[in-house]
């Protein structure tokens, strides 16, 4: 059996296991960092790096939460190399690539996830 890309244990305790909430909080991750993604891009491409860093932050804490510890970690390195204002661009656009990808494979389990809830409901 493929290991998940995510791990919701502590999602699970946060809503006491309860599948209509956990599907709520799947659908708000999965909103929520497309647009950090994009907002990662756009930093990135306008070299405003407090919105980087922002987005960033955000993208790790939502990943931290939903157990999806690749993207938490990227995340936490893309923050502290915008902190610095003037981060490496080309280790920054891998960085960004590689979030966009492993995020294509995390949606699809969790909306794997999510079907597989809706028919606990």
């Amino acid at each position: 059996m493929k290991k998940k890309t995510f791990d919701l244990s502590a999602i699970e305790g946060i809503t006491g296991g309860k599948p209509d909430r956990i599907i709520s909080y799947i659908d708000m991750y999965i909103d929520l960092t497309s647009k950090e993604i994009i907002q990662l891009i756009t930093a990135a491409e306008e070299k405003n790096w407090e919105e980087l860093e922002r987005a960033a932050h955000k993208m790790k804490a939502g990943s931290g939460y939903m157990g999806v510890a690749k993207l938490q970690a990227l995340a936490t390195d893309m923050e502290v190399a915008a902190a610095v204002k003037n981060p490496d661009k080309k280790s920054l656009q891998n960085q960004i690539s590689l979030v966009e990808n492993i995020f294509e494979l995390v949606e699809v389990e969790l909306l794997e996830e999510k079907k597989r809830l809706e028919n606990t409901v």
